[in-house]
C-alpha cells in the first residue's frame, strides 16, 4: 500500500513546495514531470527486476 501512496503524495507535496519557490508554472510543471518520471522508474524497476529474477530462476 505504501508503494502506491508514496508516488501520489510525494509529487503533490513537491509540487506545492515548487509552486511557492517557482512562480513560473511551466518550469514547475517540467520539474514535476521529471520527478514523476524518476518516481515511476523507482516504483517500476523493482517489479521489472523481480520478473527478470523469477525468469532466471525458472531456467
Amino acid at each position: 500500500m505504501k508503494q502506491l501512496i508514496l508516488p501520489v503524495i510525494l509529487p503533490v507535496i513537491l509540487f506545492l513546495g515548487i509552486k511557492i519557490f517557482v512562480p513560473d508554472m511551466k518550469a514547475a510543471g517540467i520539474f514535476l514531470l521529471l520527478i514523476m518520471a524518476v518516481l515511476a522508474g523507482a516504483v517500476l524497476s523493482p517489479i521489472l527486476f523481480k520478473t527478470e529474477d523469477s525468469d532466471e530462476q525458472k531456467n
